[in-house]
């Protein structure tokens, strides 16, 4: 909710940008494994053969229009964004300190036309 996400900004800028990059993506990976799902199975759920039908059906009353495929795609999209997201930040961090650049407060001022 809205209250740990207030929390985790309180922690630290990147576990809050992590935070959103997972959510991001994890939307991001399921309408790609969805729509994918949809294209190469002719318009039905491909994954929704394997899994059971009391799954299938708690995700169809959430959504109608959400496929087993989606939510799988999500959610692994999802956790490879937890897993990897922090290296990659690091890596921008250490090519912003190499640039001579201040880090993030540099990159999202620019970014938002601020003065730094």
């Amino acid at each position: 909710s809205f209250h740990y996400l207030l929390k985790i900004s309180a922690a630290s800028f990147s576990h809050t940008i992590w935070l959103l990059f997972v959510v991001w993506n994890g939307d991001t990976g399921a309408l790609v494994a969805g729509r994918l799902g949809r294209m190469l199975s002719n318009g039905s759920d491909a994954l929704a053969i394997i899994c059971p039908k009391r799954m299938v059906s708690c995700v169809k009353n959430v959504s109608p229009s959400k496929s087993m495929t989606g939510l799988f795609g999500g959610i692994l999209f999802g956790i490879l964004t937890a897993v990897y997201w922090p290296a990659v930040m690091l890596r921008v961090q250490s090519i912003c300190i190499r640039l001579g650049i201040n880090g993030y407060p540099f990159i999202f001022n620019t970014l938002l036309g601020e003065s730094a």
